[in-house]
């Protein structure tokens, strides 16, 4: 009762339901992708709507929905990436939700800031609020925040003002702490500036980058650890040399130094899936807590990760399933409308007959990738039942 711990997306929901705000149902995430798919179909007359075409217009959406400036004005021109297709994909998508009587996640939050304003829904009943990574706050939640500290909460936001890598969907970055500092109440800045983590030369070379930045809190990194690291950059032509390099380079200097040890860390984790088979195929041991591996595994993990989604989102665990086989969301929805099957649950029960007759036209590639997945999704339902009632073991279903 003392302590809740929440994301922006739930505790706006827990506040719409606490103030009896009737609410819509959640839009599943593949339904939301094939909506914005067939938008985008219809509205360029072209099926070859890529999953980056999808992923990019979600994206927007949600950074419309989060924008102070549309909101304010009620006009999504004002959205700075504003063109005509965009909102008509917009228009598109938000009838599908309303006729459906749905909303997606960007709406509970929004729904719960709208509410604050107009006094139909009380702030959070706690009297501190702390709210972790506020540089990834898009600006109705940075609204939010500012609505608690002016109804009296005292309200701590922490973050790094150099980071922004969910700008794509909204994320302020340092604009979140500005406008902060300039709209609540009493605000004091405290700088965190000692690192503990690295070496002096480390965040020596970091700040040489981070610093180019225009919109940032000015501060100097000091290291607890004082001196003693060193920085290396190697400039190769593309991302398999890069994978090449790093083997042969960890493969001579671990000959050379036989007690030194690595670690490699990397953006995605296709790319660290690309190094582990590299090190394997050189000989070179290694630890990884990595919990997918798309090239070393039929995905066991993944698996089973799936199943214990299975209850709560069916639907999305097949989806899930699918693309991680590298099976593409038009693709999907494609042989869908040609099977005539309204659900992605259908893919669960194909026939042999059916499957044959869907992979006859496809690549080498594409028909083993789809023959791998729906292996795997053969009975799946069947599978979960006898999974949770312990009919099958976790173990048995690996060997599997």
């Amino acid at each position: 009762e003392r302590l809740m711990i929440k994301t922006f997306n739930a505790i706006g929901l827990w506040q719409l339901n606490q103030s009896g705000v009737k609410t819509r149902k959640l839009i599943k995430e593949f339904d939301a992708k094939r909506v914005i798919m067939h938008g985008l179909s219809d509205i360029r007359g072209d099926i070859n709507v890529t999953d980056n075409d999808v992923t990019e217009f979600q994206q927007k959406i949600s950074a419309i929905k989060a924008s102070r400036t549309v909101r304010n004005s009620g006009d999504i021109k004002q959205f700075p990436d504003w063109d005509e297709e965009l909102e008509q994909v917009y228009e598109y998508y938000q009838s599908y939700l309303e006729k459906g009587n749905l909303m997606d996640f960007s709406d509970q939050v929004s729904m719960a800031t709208h509410g604050l304003v107009e006094g139909n829904i009380k702030p959070i009943p706690y009297t501190h609020l702390l709210v972790d990574e506020y540089q990834d706050s898009d600006e109705i939640q940075v609204d939010w925040t500012i609505l608690h500290a002016n109804a009296g909460k005292i309200v701590t936001v922490v973050g790094d003002d150099d980071q922004s890598i969910y700008r794509f969907r909204g994320g302020s970055g340092y604009e979140a702490f500005r406008y902060f500092e300039a709209n609540a109440p009493d605000v004091k800045r405290v700088v965190l500036n000692i690192n503990y983590r690295s070496y002096q030369e480390i965040l020596d070379t970091a700040d040489r980058v981070i610093k180019c930045n225009q919109k940032r809190i000015a501060k100097k990194l000091v290291s607890h650890n004082g001196n003693g690291g060193q920085v290396k950059v190697v400039g190769l032509h593309n991302p398999t040399e890069e994978i090449i390099w790093i083997a042969q380079h960890l493969k001579q200097s671990m000959k050379e130094n036989p007690g030194e040890s690595w670690a490699i860390l990397t953006r995605v984790n296709i790319d660290l899936f690309r190094i582990e088979q590299a090190l394997s195929d050189m000989g070179i041991p290694y630890l990884t807590n990595s919990k997918i591996n798309p090239i070393k595994t039929k995905l066991p993990k993944a698996y089973l990760g799936l199943l214990e989604r299975f209850e709560d989102s069916p639907e999305d665990a097949v989806f899930d399933m699918l693309t991680l086989f590298g099976i593409r969301h038009d693709d999907i929805a494609y042989r869908m409308e040609t099977l005539g099957i309204d659900s992605i649950m259908d893919f669960c029960n194909l026939s042999d007959k059916n499957i044959e007759a869907m992979i006859t036209s496809m690549t080498e590639d594409a028909a083993k990738n789809w023959k791998t997945a729906l292996s795997l999704l053969s009975g799946y339902e069947s599978t979960v039942f006898r999974w949770r009632h312990g009919q099958i073991s976790s173990k048995a279903l690996l060997a599997l």
